[in-house]
């Protein structure tokens, strides 16, 4: 039965191909949100910093306004216009973090909705799939173990072979003495023929 064997065979390689099609692509959403998290990590650092760099700056301003003023008391100048510069570029810098880690944010929690609903879906197709292959792997292996029962060569091998060869019509006895219905009425005519030439 090679044919039963293929088929299962196939049905089999396909059963654990879904099976490894699911695992895939759960795994692929996996670390596409590893990902995530790894890039949201960095934009939370490097909000942290600009954070961090804005004040700084703003202190070296405060630091530049003082001295401009001790130095328009005394009848001097200093320039501060590059600490505010510096200073707008921080908070620019800072302002862009925060839009891009918003958007980030919105974009990851928009993908988790998106991977909830594949993967729901994706388990209960493939489940029902993989339930439909079961059985008819189940199927196939019941009526190759019939074929296998019923097969001819296997019924050689259980039946001697005088039985088998024997005709199953003909039972060995068929009176209470045994001999068949011809044979007796050939005795018993046989029994007559002296009265009858007397």
């Amino acid at each position: 039965m090679p044919e039963f064997e293929a088929d299962i065979g196939a049905i089999r390689r396909f059963h654990d191909a879904c099976q490894t099609y699911t695992h895939r692509q759960a795994e692929t959403i996996d670390s596409a949100l590893r990902e995530m998290e790894s890039f949201a990590a960095r934009l939370q650092e490097a909000e942290q910093q600009w954070r961090w760099e804005v004040e700084d700056r703003s202190r070296r301003l405060e630091r530049c306004l003082i001295e401009a003023t001790y130095a328009a008391a005394n009848g001097g100048y200093v320039d501060c216009s590059p600490f505010r510069a510096a200073l707008a570029e921080a908070e620019a810098a800072l302002a862009a973090v925060i839009r891009a880690r918003h958007r980030f944010e919105t974009a990851v929690y928009q993908f988790r909705a998106a991977a909830d609903r594949y993967t729901k879906v994706l388990d209960a197709g493939m489940g029902r799939a993989r339930r439909y292959l079961d059985a008819c792997i189940d199927g196939f292996t019941n009526y190759r173990s019939m074929q296998f029962w019923t097969a001819p060569a296997f019924s050689d091998t259980l039946m001697p072979s005088s039985a088998a060869t024997s005709p199953a019509s003909s039972p060995p006895f068929t009176g209470s003495f045994g001999g068949s219905p011809e044979s007796r009425e050939s005795a018993e005519s046989r029994e007559r023929e002296p009265f009858s030439r007397g």
